[in-house]
């Protein structure tokens, strides 16, 4: 078996132009911002900012930059060393996950379908631990905890209840500096997290092309603090998207791009 193999859908030239493209909307069109720390930290960095419109346009030269700072590879960590993971994996097969934000719980022995509770995510976080399949856990959502702190708690609960890398998807803006403190405190202090981060963060786009202030100023403090980030662009092709495949690619790498520079 050549692990080494690609499928490729696009031929050398298409994929050039391609990339021409990608620098092109970014730096004609650019994107929409909602956070006034990102816009001022673009301008000062070289983007173009419109504060009043929160626009930043990224000129070609800007963005090849940042991309020349981007690390070509990143560690998670877990409780233990037998959950490292190296991202990309060097063997060219590829890590697994559990979905997250699930709200609902079908019981495996009754079949009962009903709303996802604080012993589920514990339950959750317990067989995912166990699972050899499973590289690193994201959670659902408690429904037994207060609404605006849904993500802290089950954050904390998973936390108490694996040792593999946890995947943290925030509900609100509020809640991110908490999910960090948390993230620290499980750590034993920011160098350790920062060494061998237990936690990374989802951070998404708002497509076509927009970012709100919550997953801004998710990039903002994982930034700050080392977390490792996952950049999600989310097209809907025909409704969000272009429905043809290549002006998808297109938007999803404009956003992901987007997302590398403010980081």
């Amino acid at each position: 078996m050549n692990l080494n193999a690609r499928v490729a859908f696009f031929t050398a030239a298409q994929f050039e132009l391609m990339k021409a493209r990608v620098f092109e909307l970014l730096e004609q069109r650019g994107v929409k911002m909602d956070h006034p720390e990102v816009l001022r930290l673009l301008r000062r960095a070289g983007a173009r900012v419109d504060v009043d419109g929160k626009m930043v346009r990224f000129p070609k030269t800007f963005l090849e930059e940042q991309l020349r700072q981007a690390p070509e590879k990143i560690s998670l960590a877990g409780r233990d060393e037998n959950n490292k993971l190296e991202i990309p994996c060097q063997d060219g097969t590829f890590c697994t996950r559990t979905n997250t934000g699930a709200q609902s719980w079908i019981e495996l022995e009754s079949g009962e379908y009903r709303q996802v509770t604080s012993a589920d995510v514990a339950t959750w976080a317990r067989l995912a631990d166990k699972l050899e399949q499973i590289s690193f856990c994201a959670y659902p959502v408690p429904s037994d905890v207060p609404a605006a702190t849904l993500d802290v708690h089950a954050l904390a609960l998973m936390l108490k209840n694996i040792r593999k890398h946890i995947w943290v998807q925030p509900y609100t803006q509020e809640s991110v500096e908490y999910l960090i403190k948390l993230s620290i405190a499980a750590a034993g202090g920011e160098d350790l997290l920062r060494a061998d981060p237990l936690v990374s963060f989802i951070t998404c786009s708002l497509t076509p092309l927009e970012f709100k202030s919550m997953d801004l100023e998710i990039i903002l403090q994982c930034a700050h603090y080392g977390i490792p980030l996952h950049a999600c662009s989310l097209p809907g092709a025909g409704a969000t998207a272009p429905v043809t495949v290549p002006g998808v690619v297109l938007l999803c790498v404009a956003e992901i791009l987007a997302m590398v520079a403010v980081a």
